[in-house]
């Protein structure tokens, strides 16, 4: 059994426009919306079977072009939706010296305590038991070719334990969530068989972007 899962961050968003945080209320820029134009004709040139997307507007907005560049219907899921961030930060920029600091911190607690939790935001363990459940579904899921529309961090955490499964520690997390750069509108290219389990053929392609 194979199955090749074209992970595709959506396009820009307001939010990563102008570095006002809007949660669940983020929607694509005008950026955004021809990224996601393009990264639809990508995704037809390189063929899937089935369309899947976060139930997120911005994530949602991207899956629609690749609908109607692919004619496949999309099919929605909260398991692909962004980490829930913690709700201080709303309508704050990303700039802002104390949310960097409490970034900081809720980092560094995660790296100490997979369980820690700062306020009402997923924690690492929340997000390591729904990452679980997503690879499964995926795995698990009828058609062999899927695009899969989702967003950074969360492509982050689902790459992160395709690869390195019990070794993904909550320490490793934060790591992975510095190091490893995600482009709107990327690719990040997977592929799970029965015999070698996942790996990462491809990640965050963005050439299609020019």
């Amino acid at each position: 059994m194979e199955k090749h899962i074209y992970l595709v961050r959506h396009g820009q968003s307001n939010s990563n426009a102008d570095g006002i945080m809007r949660g669940e209320a983020s929607v694509l820029s005008e950026q955004g919306r021809e990224e996601a134009r393009v990264v639809a004709g990508r995704i037809k040139k390189i063929g899937v079977d089935a369309l899947v997307s976060s139930t997120l507007v911005r994530a949602l907005e991207t899956a629609e072009e690749i609908s109607a560049s692919t004619g496949l219907a999309v099919e929605k899921s909260d398991l692909f939706v962004e980490r829930r961030k913690p709700s201080f930060e709303d309508g704050r920029s990303a700039k802002d010296p104390e949310v960097i600091s409490i970034w900081q911190q809720i980092l560094k607690g995660y790296a100490d305590d997979p369980s820690y939790r700062h306020s009402d935001e997923e924690n690492y363990a929340d997000l390591f038991a729904r990452a679980t459940e997503a690879l499964a579904f995926l795995e698990t899921h009828p058609a062999s070719r899927i695009a899969v529309v989702s967003h950074g961090r969360f492509m982050r955490t689902l790459a992160g334990l395709a690869l390195l499964d019990d070794s993904f520690t909550s320490r490793a997390f934060a790591r992975v969530f510095h190091s490893f750069g995600m482009n709107n509108a990327g690719i990040t290219y997977l592929l799970f068989t029965s015999s070698d389990g996942w790996q990462l053929m491809t990640w965050n392609d963005s050439s299609h972007l020019g």
